[in-house]
């Protein structure tokens, strides 16, 4: 067998050896993209945080409606109560006041 027909063989082996392996990372691939496309089928879908801000119930609604401060609730529940509430207040002035007018 000559010198040209020896590299040939080998070219052909590491030709071969490439396609076989975009091939298989190419199935690695496709079978990752379809579970995780099943498995975003399955799941249902997450509420998204600004709507649940944006969210107000009829006693929210109301002023006079000031939930009364019990032996039910612990200082940590009325500590998430309050930081709701500013986080509300926080928001709605956000989207009541304009941003200032530019001035260079």
């Amino acid at each position: 067998m000559s010198l040209y027909g020896h590299s040939r063989h080998n070219v052909m082996h590491i030709v071969a050896a490439i396609i076989g392996l975009l091939v298989a990372f190419s199935v690695l691939v496709a079978i990752y993209i379809y579970r995780r496309r099943r498995i975003l089928k399955k799941a249902p879908p997450k509420p998204d945080p600004v709507n649940v801000l944006d969210y107000q119930t009829e006693e929210e609604a109301q002023p006079s409606a000031i939930p009364h401060q019990s032996s039910e609730t612990t200082p940590s529940m009325q500590q998430q109560q309050l930081q709701y509430k500013l986080q509300r207040q926080h928001h709605s002035e956000q989207k009541a006041t304009p941003p200032p007018p530019y001035a260079p």
